[in-house]
């Protein structure tokens, strides 16, 4: 699961993915909450190695994602509260795997300071 606080983020990931023949499913602001079902559904039924793509607000709360093991936090959000919801999302009741998340965060940018004041 690849979450992403910026669509231009999850474009750019898109993009990529679909470029590798890997099948993403997607899910952000714009996505009916009937959609998302239907989305999660698919991406819990997909073969090993689909990636789902989530707008962190959107697909931080409500959701659970227990049929995923990796989760990619792209860039941290000024809130740390925001990142742990989404976070969570994985490490659920129910999840029987072992969970990691891997925070992407450039030395001496923004991304940084935000992680040196949560």
């Amino acid at each position: 699961v690849v979450f992403s606080n910026f669509l231009s983020c999850l474009d750019e990931t898109e993009g990529a993915m679909l470029s590798a023949g890997i099948p993403i499913y997607r899910i952000d602001g714009r996505t009916s909450i009937l959609q998302r079902r239907r989305l999660i559904q698919d991406f819990e039924a997909a073969p090993h190695g689909a990636v789902l793509l989530l707008s962190t607000k959107v697909g931080g709360v409500g959701l659970s994602l227990t049929m995923a093991s990796r989760g990619y936090m792209m860039e941290p959000w000024w809130n740390a509260a925001v990142d742990e919801q989404a976070m969570h999302r994985l490490h659920r009741i129910g999840q029987t795997r072992p969970v990691t998340i891997i925070r992407y965060i450039c030395e001496g940018t923004i991304e940084q300071r935000i992680m040196d004041m949560q």
